[in-house]
């Protein structure tokens, strides 16, 4: 169930990115970002 749960809050954040007329590319950075501040422990800033 978490991998559910993690596909719909990227999926979400995408969309909610892209329909916000963001560019395709910061939205993709934006859903990593998100994922790596909601699914890991390390910080997202160093790591990306």
């Amino acid at each position: 169930m978490t991998e559910v749960y993690a596909i719909i809050v990227f999926l979400f954040v995408l969309f909610a990115l892209l329909g916000s007329s963001v560019w395709v590319g910061l939205a993709l950075m934006g859903v990593a970002w998100v994922g790596m501040e909601l699914f890991t422990s390390r910080p997202a800033g160093d790591a990306m």
